[in-house]
């Protein structure tokens, strides 16, 4: 056999060689079971943590549970901050109170002092003054020697405006005594006391006419003396006041 031939068959055994091995390994892997056979990965139930990342129970696992005496200490101190609370909140609304009180019977004293200042003042300007009980005037006993009123005579409607004038119904006062002026235009009696009703209703330019119409007629109407006299004071005319007073004493007023 030639060499050539002796290459040729040589390659040809090789070649018969690894056609047989293919087949003997493809066989193998046929009779390998299915169940055995690799499959696809199963989906896992529970999406894998990132590399590195720190999960829950990570944490929980490396976490020591509080003890029973730590949770009672707990539960004391925050009882114990509530109840300072409590306490602080109450304190702070019993101060409130307490000085509400206080402002208030205050403003209750200021008001009754301010009162009693007033009417001590007003009782002071407003010295009473007894009229006559009647239209006739009399001699007093306090009067100057050789001073005597003159006796004017009255009329019904000087007496019911006298009588209006003692219960302070001012304005009935006014009707009788101008009604009275009609009958009599010259009773210097008439005109005091209708000045003396516009002087109590505080209408002093009216009651200051009429006063100054009495003493015109009589100069010795004591009661006009003191009657313009108050109503210089209230028109803060203090010299004409003084002056008025004084004429008024020296009258028996």
């Amino acid at each position: 056999m030639s060499e050539l031939e002796h290459n040729n068959a040589v390659e040809e055994a090789e070649n018969f060689a690894k056609e047989l091995d293919q087949e003997a390994a493809a066989e193998v892997s046929e009779e390998v079971p299915a169940e055995t056979a690799p499959t696809e990965a199963a989906a896992p139930t529970e999406a894998a943590a990132p590399a590195g990342e720190i999960t829950a129970e990570d944490i929980s696992a490396g976490e020591e549970a509080p003890s029973a005496e730590t949770r009672q200490w707990a539960f004391d101190e925050t009882r114990a901050a509530e109840a300072e609370a409590t306490e602080q909140g109450a304190k702070a609304k019993k101060i409130k109170q307490q000085w509400l009180i206080i402002g208030a019977a205050g403003l209750v004293l200021l008001v009754l002092l301010i009162t009693m200042i007033a009417l001590i003042a007003r009782g002071r300007k407003e010295q009473p003054i007894d009229p006559p009980v009647d239209g006739t005037t009399m001699v007093s006993a306090t009067q100057p020697s050789g001073v005597q009123e003159p006796t004017q005579p009255s009329s019904p409607e000087y007496d019911q405006g006298l009588s209006f004038f003692n219960n302070s119904q001012y304005d009935d006062a006014i009707r009788s005594f101008t009604q009275a002026m009609r009958t009599n235009p010259n009773n210097a009696r008439t005109y005091t006391f209708r000045g003396a009703s516009y002087y109590l209703k505080q209408m002093y330019q009216e009651a200051l006419a009429d006063l100054n119409r009495a003493i015109a007629l009589d100069a010795n109407e004591k009661y006009a003396y003191e009657f313009r006299a108050r109503v210089h004071d209230a028109m803060g005319n203090t010299a004409a006041a003084t002056e008025d007073r004084n004429k008024s004493i020296q009258l028996g007023g």
